[in-house]
């Protein structure tokens, strides 16, 4: 009796063995595709270990590589069905990547189908998503974010770098993004810039003044329903917090960050009578001088001075002009170069094409 259970037990090792180790194979299989960019090869491989994985983790990954490949191959329709129609049940880590990677599809999905009608899609079984507007599309979006955003404890200690799998991190700037709720916010902060397709302007919710993010600390509580200004503002601001004295130059940079806001999405706000962002700018680069005295961290004192060097080249409309404001210029890039050379030779390959001469 002892040795027929003793050989029971040591098939059921072996088994385990080999099915771990035809995994590895057929995931290291996937994968070389997948980085080739045969993405529809990739795609069969990750399915068939979907199918036949009895380890949640990794059928989860062979799933999220999955909807990857029909990303890449701009099927982006086909990849939301899936993901609405996933029966895994994803815990910790892996549940936050899905509600990412929804998301961010669904961002694609509205950017090519968002102009659209309903009744220009066939009424086909399957392709729900096809029938949803593009107000519908944004509530899933926003939905998707919100619920990830209620893990910002957890994920403000969450390293990215871990995350080298499912993102690609290759050119991730960690001193700015060091944990997946800055990626995940970054994320967001895309969705909320981006012109949307239904604007109405007689239900559209009054934008917001952009003159309350020149101050040092942004005080407005967090409302997932405010307009997109708003709220750009406030995700910010609420990170800036979570992150405390744990990741300081993070923290100093995203300040930045909400402050350029009126600047690059000038559209989502409101400005004083007779005035335009192109004034707000010019308050913007008086308090960018003024951060760049007062910051910690070299990195977003160094960041402080590029952007407002950025906007005196932008105020630039003249040769006249050009010449009065050289000197500011000049004063940037040098303290710039002090501080971190590589954004000192970014800013002086830029100011070069305004004809500015040292």
């Amino acid at each position: 009796m002892k040795k027929i259970c003793f050989n029971l037990l040591a098939g059921y090792i072996l088994s385990l063995f080999f099915t771990s180790n035809l995994f590895a194979t057929d995931f290291k299989k996937a994968d070389e595709l997948f980085e080739k960019g045969t993405f529809q090869a990739a795609l069969a491989e990750y399915d068939q270990i979907v199918s036949q994985s009895k380890n949640s983790h990794e059928a989860f990954k062979a799933f999220y590589r999955g909807c990857e490949s029909l990303s890449h191959l701009y099927r982006y329709g086909e990849a939301v069905e899936r993901i609405r129609q996933y029966k895994g049940n994803p815990e910790g880590h892996d549940r936050h990547r899905l509600l990412t990677l929804k998301a961010e599809i669904l961002r694609n999905f509205l950017l090519q189908y968002g102009g659209y009608q309903r009744s220009d899609v066939i009424d086909v079984p399957g392709k729900e998503v096809f029938r949803l507007t593009p107000k519908e599309i944004k509530q899933e979006i926003s939905d998707s974010y919100a619920q990830l955003f209620d893990s910002r404890e957890e994920l403000v200690k969450f390293p990215l770098q871990d995350e080298a799998y499912f993102l690609d991190l290759e050119k991730i700037d960690f001193g700015k993004y060091p944990t997946f709720l800055d990626y995940a916010v970054e994320s967001w902060l895309g969705h909320l810039r981006q012109y949307v397709y239904d604007q109405n302007p007689e239900n559209k919710a009054p934008n917001p003044e952009a003159t309350a993010l020149l101050a040092d600390d942004f005080t407005q509580p967090l409302q997932f329903n405010d307009p997109s200004g708003l709220l750009a503002a406030e995700l910010i601001e609420t990170l800036v917090r979570l992150h405390g004295e744990q990741n300081i130059e993070a923290r100093e940079r995203l300040k930045i960050v909400r402050l350029l806001l009126p600047v690059g999405q000038n559209f989502l706000y409101t400005f004083p009578k007779d005035k335009n962002y192109f004034d707000y700018a010019l308050q913007a680069k008086d308090v960018l001088m003024r951060w760049a005295q007062d910051f910690k961290n070299p990195e977003a004192k160094a960041e402080a001075l590029y952007q407002a060097a950025n906007l005196f080249y932008f105020q630039l409309y003249n040769k006249v002009e050009q010449r009065e404001k050289r000197p500011m210029i000049y004063a940037c890039v040098s303290r710039t170069n002090s501080l971190n050379p590589k954004q000192s030779r970014v800013l002086r390959n830029c100011v070069s094409r305004s004809n500015c001469r040292y």
